[in-house]
């Protein structure tokens, strides 16, 4: 999963998640996917406050 910043192309972490495939509506419901997502959501804050 990755972050992209507010300018279009940039990569702003790249964030590897362990879990087999497929990947099913229970792993998007799950703990590591939630987990996944703080961390890609507080790379973009991150990324969105710097561009200000």
């Amino acid at each position: 999963m990755s972050g992209r910043g507010g300018r279009h192309g940039r990569i702003i972490e790249d964030v590897a998640i362990e879990a087999p495939y497929p990947r099913d509506e229970s792993f998007r419901t799950g703990s590591v996917y939630a987990e996944a997502w703080r961390r890609v959501s507080a790379a973009l804050c991150r990324a969105m406050a710097e561009e200000r």
